[in-house]
């Protein structure tokens, strides 16, 4: 069975990326931790941009991957990537760009 994983960079609004962690923390990793599916999860500050946060996620196989990312509580407004490894190598599969839903 092959594994997959997510590559998503989110950019939160200017000045706002530890609120995003703070909403994060709340209401996204306690599903994260209770997904077994989920072999690896790593959320991420980036240095180089103060609005921007990078998670990677490895899945057990692609349905599951799909299946978070088709869960209700995903927001819109994303960018996502799927990759698959064969052979050793990292392929892009598929590319899903989300209109971003509005703010609050």
């Amino acid at each position: 069975m092959s594994k997959a994983a997510l590559f998503i960079k989110h950019r939160a609004l200017p000045g706002k990326r530890d609120e995003v962690r703070r909403i994060w923390e709340q209401h996204l990793k306690p599903r994260v931790v209770a997904n077994h599916a989920h072999e690896a999860y790593f959320y991420c500050y980036d240095d180089n941009d103060p609005d921007t946060i990078c998670v990677f996620q490895q899945y057990v196989d692609r349905a599951s991957s799909q299946e978070f990312l088709e869960a209700p509580h995903i927001a819109d407004g994303r960018n996502t990537f799927i990759l698959h490894r064969k052979s050793g190598t990292w392929k892009l599969i598929h590319y899903h760009e989300s209109v971003p839903g509005p703010l609050p």
